[in-house]
């Protein structure tokens, strides 16, 4: 609809009283209330099928979709950023950080997250296979980087039923990524 609309009003705006083109039909609040409204998606992977999830994220044949899996779903990260992670921005050995400058970050902020043990050793275990590169997970197309996970979930999803997207991922670990509440100090 926004592409209609923008259309629309280019259309509008070249041919100024040659034809009947006045108000835009899909701007203003009485057409959007309109709109079929999604509601917001709640998918994850439930507590009880995590470990069937983990072991069928380790059985998958290419070391590349398991190990992107496994980061995903260990540091809640976007597909993207997941995918296009660069040696750059890892920083395993001293601090075990991320660090993502902000053009790589939909909130256009640099971003540094913390990494787990298990997601450390997975990165030490990938630099020490040799791939030479910028990127961490190696793909062939011409961005020089795998591309997406979502054949990988598919995957596992035969296997265990559990049928998510890569933003899935991300949602089940947002619980564990909000700030603990504060507490006043009782007097």
């Amino acid at each position: 609809m926004r592409l209609f609309g923008s259309l629309w009003e280019f259309q509008a705006e070249r041919d100024k009283g040659l034809t009947e083109l006045t108000i835009n039909p899909v701007r203003g609040r009485s057409f959007k209330k309109r709109w079929h409204q999604l509601g917001r998606r709640t998918r994850v992977i439930p507590n009880d099928r995590l470990a069937d999830f983990y072991r069928a994220a380790k059985q998958l044949p290419s070391d590349i979709q398991r190990d992107v899996v496994l980061i995903g779903l260990f540091t809640g990260m976007r597909e993207r950023n997941v995918t296009g992670l660069k040696w750059s921005e890892v920083d395993p050995l001293v601090n075990r950080v991320f660090r993502f400058p902000a053009v790589r970050m939909k909130g256009r902020r640099d971003f540094d997250l913390p990494m787990t043990d298990l997601v450390h050793q997975l990165l030490v275990a990938r630099r020490a296979i040799g791939r030479e590169g910028e990127h961490v997970f190696f793909g062939y197309g011409k961005s020089g980087h795998c591309e997406s996970f979502t054949y990988a979930l598919s995957q596992i999803a035969d296997k265990t039923e559990i049928g998510l997207s890569p933003h899935d991922l991300r949602r089940t670990m947002r619980p564990l990524l909000q700030p603990l509440p504060t507490f006043r100090r009782l007097r």
